[in-house]
């Protein structure tokens, strides 16, 4: 064989290798494709309620419940119609799995948002805040007083 077919054919498999190794370290990690998922389900999920017809607090928290992988952690104001408004605490989860060269990998992520509806300002935004710590589940036994 002459040597430039050689030197050709080294320099193809030296290209798709390298291109290879670019293509998976340039590419999102499963926890960075998890946090865009949860971004937007939070979206859609305020893109519903904004255009929904609930109109006080109640109806608002319980439509954002309906969404599956999603908690609604707090709701505070009366109405959307009056300022302040109605502010919604939403916790988004997401689990996600994807193969991997050690096998299959899973990340399970909760990211939380504040949704704001506001028709008198026309405040309608949203805002990523940091997760307040679950509630525990069993709670702990009150002696009684003898």
């Amino acid at each position: 064989m002459p040597p430039l077919v050689v030197f050709a054919i080294l320099l193809l498999l030296v290209g798709a290798a390298g291109h290879t190794v670019l293509t998976i370290l340039t590419s999102p990690t499963i926890e960075e494709r998890a946090h865009e998922e949860a971004v937007r389900r939070a979206a859609l999920i305020g893109h519903a309620l904004v255009h929904g017809n609930a109109v006080d607090a109640a109806a608002l928290g319980q439509d954002a419940a309906r969404n599956d992988r999603v908690d609604v952690v707090r709701v505070d104001g009366t109405d959307r119609r009056r300022s302040p408004g109605v502010r919604l605490l939403l916790r988004v989860h997401v689990e996600m799995s994807q193969p991997g060269m050690a096998g299959l990998t899973r990340t399970k992520l909760s990211v939380c948002f504040r949704q704001t509806i506001d028709e008198e300002r026309g405040d309608f935004s949203r805002l990523e805040v940091p997760c307040p710590p679950p509630a525990d589940p069993t709670p702990t036994p009150t002696p009684v007083p003898r």
